[in-house]
């Protein structure tokens, strides 16, 4: 699927799920973060780097039990998807290409 079109869905779902087995980052994660949508993604490799309690939720691989808590915790209240979404924007702002870039050169510079 074309990025814009990717876009325009992310941008229109409440929350993206995401139940990967095997994932060493998983940018459809990221991409759903950057559009504002929360994720919950599976408890694997990469994915608990950046989905936290402030943009999504966390399930265990292969517990379908407690994807469908997460999934229906969602459908109960709401309020935790907005509640997932407020500071969505400050965490993207976080992983800016140059803010980013100024803590590598940081680290550089203090090695």
């Amino acid at each position: 699927m074309d990025q814009s079109e990717l876009r325009i869905l992310y941008n229109i779902a409440s929350i993206f799920i995401f139940p990967s087995r095997d994932e060493p980052l998983g940018l459809v994660g990221l991409e759903a973060i950057a559009c504002g949508t929360p994720v919950i993604g599976s408890n694997i490799g990469g994915i608990p780097e950046y989905i936290n309690k402030n943009n999504g939720m966390l399930f265990e691989v292969n517990k379908s039990k407690e994807l469908a808590e997460r999934i229906c915790s969602i459908i109960e209240d709401p309020n935790l998807v907005q509640s997932l979404t407020k500071d969505i924007d400050k965490r993207k702002s976080d992983h800016d290409i140059s803010v980013s870039a100024k803590r590598l050169i940081n680290i550089y510079c203090d090695m």
